[in-house]
């Protein structure tokens, strides 16, 4: 995600970009890089725009992006996603720094946002780079924002970062860590949760997506307690009786 943006910025000329993962399984191996694994990371042929923004529309932006996540609870142990918000929706951000507070509810959630290594006031104005479909789909459908594009791109984004392979390669992961999910306790310490990692790993108990396991919740300790695991077969015929229906 740090390479979309990055080429997006340096294309565009904008101040800030803004970029979805299209599939979650998508990467990028070590290795001789090919258009299959371009188009693997970037599927679509969608072009680029940069739009002037204001910084109350950007993190009204974000908390749009952000409402991906379910809030965190406590007693969970790990972040989970609302199923009515597929992944292609979450855009992660490039040329500010911000955290998400998961603890709090969607719409409240974009925190300490730093643009430039000041905090970004909600007058300021500067550029987005976003893709054509995002802009029109969300940004102006959603009211988000209120500029017109002020430039669009003669080539596809992936076209982009074909090129921009030819030109650096052999090219290396860069990560700028510019934003971080905060308000969350994972308890990456409790043993209780490496058991219930352990269980997920060995295929066992799915692994989580749409909703957190939590310690507090009676049927995890149940399986937690459950030494003959008769509780983790109850879990899954449960789990599989709201599946089939």
């Amino acid at each position: 995600m740090d390479l979309i943006n990055k080429v997006q910025l340096e294309n565009s000329g904008a101040d800030v970009s803004a970029a979805a993962l299209f599939k979650d399984t998508s990467d990028l191996p070590k290795g001789e890089i090919n258009y299959g694994n371009i188009f693997d990371i970037y599927k679509f042929d969608n072009t680029l725009y940069r739009v002037r923004v204001t910084g109350a529309e950007l993190k009204a932006y974000m908390e749009w992006s952000a409402e991906c996540y379910n809030q965190w609870v406590p007693g969970d142990i790990n972040i989970s996603f609302d199923p009515e918000y597929p992944g292609y929706l979450y855009d992660m951000f490039a040329g500010v720094d911000y955290e998400i507070d998961l603890s709090q509810p969607k719409g409240q959630r974009i925190k300490n946002v730093m643009f430039h290594g000041a905090p970004l006031q909600d007058d300021q104005t500067l550029t987005l780079a976003v893709n054509n479909y995002r802009y029109s789909s969300a940004l102006k459908s959603q009211g988000l924002v209120s500029g017109k594009k002020e430039w669009e791109s003669s080539n596809s984004i992936r076209d982009m970062i074909v090129a921009y392979f030819a030109e650096h390669s052999p090219v290396a992961p860069e990560v700028d860590n510019n934003w971080k999910i905060v308000g969350v306790d994972l308890q990456e310490t409790n043993p209780d949760r490496a058991t219930l990692i352990a269980l997920v790993n060995q295929g066992k108990i799915d692994a989580p997506y749409s909703k957190s396991l939590n310690l507090n919740d009676p049927a995890v300790q149940e399986i937690l307690n459950d030494k003959s695991n008769a509780a983790l077969r109850n879990w899954n015929r449960v789990k599989m009786f709201f599946t089939t229906k």
